[in-house]
């Protein structure tokens, strides 16, 4: 082996090396939402191409006040 390919293939191991430890920082963190429990953040799509990260907890208030309105919208409807 020539010190010329030696060389070559100790650079080609330390940069597999460095690619394997940013997959395993993100397989770690992958795993770490799948284990969450539900408390992740969801992307949810806003105007256009923009997103905003929305939380589990924003999205129940949501829901829920949406819930509220369409109740007021029924016993109104049911009144008249």
């Amino acid at each position: 082996m020539t010190p010329e390919s030696k060389h070559e293939l100790e650079s080609a191991l330390r940069e597999l090396e460095s690619e394997r430890q940013n997959l395993e920082r993100q397989i770690g963190t992958i795993r770490s939402l799948l284990h969450s429990g539900g408390r992740t953040l969801h992307i949810v799509k806003s105007h256009g191409d923009k997103r905003r990260v929305v939380s589990a907890l924003t999205r129940k208030r949501q829901s829920e006040a949406a819930k509220v309105r369409w109740a007021r919208y029924r016993s109104g409807l049911k009144a008249a």
